[in-house]
């Protein structure tokens, strides 16, 4: 069996986000569920028109739930002779954004606060050309992995050959970019909003033949 070196390498970029993604939503009660849809329709068109005006493009708009539900009065303890009632309906138009202009996320939230949005479900960040930075990260694991074959062939005493194999564990995309990290705080616009820092990562499997 001809003798080998299998060493992993590992990869890290970390970059600033330069786009944001906004889960917002108007709700609103009604004692029927044609004004309640009405009042919610209403608030969401001013949302539609105000982000147009703000320059964010329609493909970056896009609705993620419509839904009416029934306002139940003492729904958990009916009993035959007096069933629950239907008091009212709560409408709900929840809908993402995508912001590529991080410079204006805290005024756009509030602006969209101002015109009726009663629900923010969560702000995610991250990059509009992502591959740029796992490329660097692939590169990295790379040279992570060829360091330490040097380092280990050297201290062995043996002389390392050329690659054998190289293999990128994970799925058939590859590793995808981990937002976990925090290092470096920003507040922005009328909302503060801490951007952070994204961390893009990549590991790689090599094998070097030894050929002394």
């Amino acid at each position: 069996m001809a003798r080998q070196i299998v060493v992993t390498g590992e990869g890290q970029v970390q970059a600033a986000p330069d786009m944001a993604t906004l889960s917002i939503g108007v709700g609103h009660e009604a004692p029927t569920a044609a004004e309640a849809m009405a009042e919610v329709s209403g608030t969401v068109q001013q949302i539609f028109t105000r982000l147009t005006e703000l320059g964010v493009a329609p493909r970056d708009v896009q609705t993620a739930s419509l839904r009416i539900d029934p306002i139940w009065r003492d729904r958990n303890r009916s009993t035959p002779e007096e069933p629950p009632q239907i008091v009212g309906f709560r409408a709900q138009n929840d809908i993402t954004v995508r912001l590529r202009d991080m410079a204006r996320l805290g005024e756009v939230i509030g602006l969209l606060v101002e015109d009726g949005a009663n629900r923010l479900s969560g702000v995610s960040f991250g990059a509009q050309s992502p591959d740029l930075h796992m490329t660097e990260a692939r590169r990295l694991a790379v040279v992570d992995a060829q360091a330490r074959a040097a380092l280990y062939a050297k201290t062995a005493g043996v002389e390392l050959g050329p690659v054998i194999e190289i293999v990128e564990p994970g799925n058939s995309g590859g590793p995808g970019p981990m937002f976990a990290r925090v290092e470096s705080m920003s507040v922005v616009g009328d909302v503060p909003v801490a951007g952070g820092e994204l961390t893009f990562s990549a590991q790689v499997r090599m094998t070097f033949a030894i050929t002394r």
